[in-house]
């Protein structure tokens, strides 16, 4: 059993609460948790926890070391926002035999059904709070990808000029090799010093090649 460090963001009001938990509990029991320790209030139709950068979705009888959960990690809190085991289709849920509601996979936003997303109005936003906050965290994933993929092009680009001055120095190192040993039965006291440094050069292109960048 190991411990893992993470964060919860509150589902309306964007708090945020750091707890280490065992490994081996499951996401209905972390919500349980939680509204034990009164982070959260009752909801009628419950929570679901997502794993914030990733959208993946901790289920209710999943562990969090089955859901792949790093120390670290925050999990958003978001509503499950159907009810009654009936909601209309364009709302994006479905009645079950049992009088269950099963979430459609067309639901982006809760209360609001992806698949006519270009029909919402500034009002079915404005009047569901949990689109509201949905599109904030949505918001903030979307700038730490940006910020990862931006430090990796970074990296990338320091990559590439280090190769391309490593290929360089590789065949300016071969030039002067060259160079050396042609001269080993001429002059040997000029040709180990050039010698010295040809080596020189391929070691340190060498080191270009493959070092790892740091920013």
């Amino acid at each position: 059993m190991a411990d893992v460090t993470v964060a919860f963001i509150h589902p309306t009001d964007g708090r945020i609460i750091t707890v280490s938990l065992d490994s081996t509990i499951t996401g209905q029991e972390a919500i349980n948790e939680l509204l034990a320790n009164h982070f959260l209030d009752p909801h009628a139709d419950g929570y679901e926890l997502v794993i914030r950068g990733t959208s993946e979705i901790i289920r209710s009888s999943q562990s969090f070391a089955e859901a792949g959960v790093r120390d670290g990690d925050k999990i958003r809190i978001v509503p499950v926002t159907f009810g009654g085991g009936k909601v209309s289709d364009s709302k994006g849920l479905r009645d079950k035999p049992n009088g269950s509601a099963v979430r459609d996979r067309g639901i982006g936003i809760p209360g609001l059904d992806k698949r006519t997303v270009k029909d919402f109005s500034i009002e079915d936003i404005q009047n569901s709070p949990e689109a509201l906050i949905m599109i904030v965290h949505l918001y903030d994933d979307l700038q730490l990808r940006h910020e990862k993929l931006s430090t990796e092009l970074e990296k990338e680009r320091f990559r590439s000029r280090d190769r391309f001055v490593a290929a360089l120095l590789l065949l300016i190192s071969q030039v002067v090799l060259s160079i050396g040993s042609n001269l080993l039965t001429a002059n040997k006291v000029i040709a180990v010093p050039v010698l010295i440094a040809g080596g020189l050069q391929a070691l340190l292109a060498l080191y270009l090649t493959f070092r790892k960048p740091t920013i």
